[in-house]
């Protein structure tokens, strides 16, 4: 992909915000844990803001979703106390590098 900008793949790229999605296994309690990895680095580490949980045959009513070991090329999300148990979330998110490279 080149240039500032462009939609691939279900994943958004722009000059400084990524967005993609990340398939989440839960275990019988509600938890579980993924990795996001960016399609391009970053130049610094982004924030990641709007972790939404999209689930197309059970909401999900309750769990925490958290980003933890934010880099240039990606991060972890785990989810939490998720009320799908035994199953997979499907996690949204949307990078931000608020910096000019």
């Amino acid at each position: 992909m080149s240039g500032k900008f462009g939609v691939k793949g279900g994943n958004m790229r722009a000059q400084n915000n990524q967005a993609g999605k990340v398939a989440i296994t839960v275990d019988a309690s509600g938890n579980g844990s993924g990795t996001a990895t960016f399609r391009q680095g970053m130049k610094h580490a982004p924030f990641i803001g709007g972790l939404v949980a999209n689930t197309s045959t059970d909401a999900l009513t309750t769990g925490i979703l958290t980003a933890s070991t934010v880099t240039t090329s990606g991060f972890k999300i785990w989810v939490k106390g998720s009320s799908i148990v035994s199953g997979v979330v499907n996690v949204g998110y949307n990078a931000f590098d608020d910096r000019f490279r």
